[in-house]
């Protein structure tokens, strides 16, 4: 799992350092893009126990969306830190930049689909709780 988020972390600063040009900034956004589909994931795995009778989504309903996004800042900028202590985010770097094209082309298409498939279930829970 934690290799999983790794490599989602790598994916996610490749693409922004094309964007920043800067590499502090390319850490944020991949720590902010990591909480953004980590959250996607919690909030559907709450709809779906919500779904079953198991939990109830209204005490994260009823935040406000400054709170929530406040939040996630918070939570990005913490991870954030971790990940520049002692540069730990260089060793990530490392670990996955001596994969071939191939390795390379496999990982980002199911990175792809994550995401893809994080905004899928996403919306076919916000579905199935509206026709309830």
């Amino acid at each position: 799992m934690r290799r999983m988020y790794n490599y989602l972390f790598y994916t996610f600063y490749s693409w922004q350092i094309r964007y920043w040009r800067s590499e502090t900034g390319a850490v944020f956004s991949a720590c902010v893009f990591i909480f953004v589909f980590a959250s996607l994931n919690a909030l559907v795995l709450l709809a779906v126990l919500e779904l079953l009778n198991i939990a109830s989504l209204k005490p994260v309903l009823s935040l406000s969306e400054t709170e929530i996004i406040a939040t996630t800042g918070v939570a990005a900028t913490c991870y954030y830190l971790l990940m520049a202590r002692k540069q730990r985010y260089k060793a990530i770097l490392r670990n996955f930049d001596a994969e071939s094209d191939q390795q390379k082309y496999r990982r980002v298409a199911i990175v792809v689909l994550y995401m893809a498939a994080s905004w899928a279930l996403l919306i076919g829970t916000a579905v199935l709780r509206a026709r309830n």
